[in-house]
């Protein structure tokens, strides 16, 4: 009988010396167990907490279910989750925020055919989207001096909805920089 007890302390002692700290101390509540999520910006006190699950279980789900998305629009107001709202690729709202500081607005060109673009101080900065006839195709390009010695340049091309929101944000631009218009 000793025997016996002896192997089961001795079990009992090796099985909780090998159970790793986590299991041992439960759950951490609090910590995150992904990494950082298309829907953070709804956990913001002003959205209801429902859009924060329902935006995780719509984004996160590789199916997309339209019953999902459905109850999402309805609780948002039609306004869609994050990881189906559309942003232009060429420049993020902080380099199109501090673009162009200290450039000189030159002119700009609004054509629903081709182009919209803004170009800046001597050809040194250039914002542009639309259908390029040169290369025959929708892009938008992003040409900041301002930033460094190298600055940056981007040509991407886009899709439909990016070439809206793109073209959106140059004639957002042209508003703010050239007041009279183009």
């Amino acid at each position: 009988m000793r025997t016996t007890s002896f192997f089961t302390v001795l079990f009992l002692i090796v099985s909780v010396a090998s159970m790793p700290l986590a299991a041992i101390a439960g759950p951490n509540k609090g910590a995150s167990y992904t990494e950082e999520s298309v829907c953070d910006s709804l956990k913001a006190d002003d959205v209801p907490p429902a859009l924060y699950g329902l935006c995780i279980a719509y984004c996160e789900d590789e199916a997309k279910s339209p019953r999902v998305l459905e109850n999402y629009l309805s609780k948002s107001g039609d306004v869609p989750p994050p990881c189906e709202q559309v942003s232009c690729p060429c420049w993020t709202v902080d380099e199109l925020g501090n673009a162009f500081e200290g450039l000189t607005p030159l002119f700009c060109v609004l054509d629903e055919n081709e182009l919209d673009f803004a170009v800046y101080s001597v050809f040194e900065g250039y914002l542009g989207a639309g259908f390029d006839t040169q290369s025959q195709s929708v892009l938008c390009e992003f040409i900041d001096p301002t930033q460094g010695d190298a600055g940056i340049d981007r040509t991407i091309g886009l899709s439909e909805p990016e070439e809206e929101v793109c073209r959106s944000d140059v004639r957002a631009m042209i508003g703010m920089d050239f007041p009279g218009g183009c």
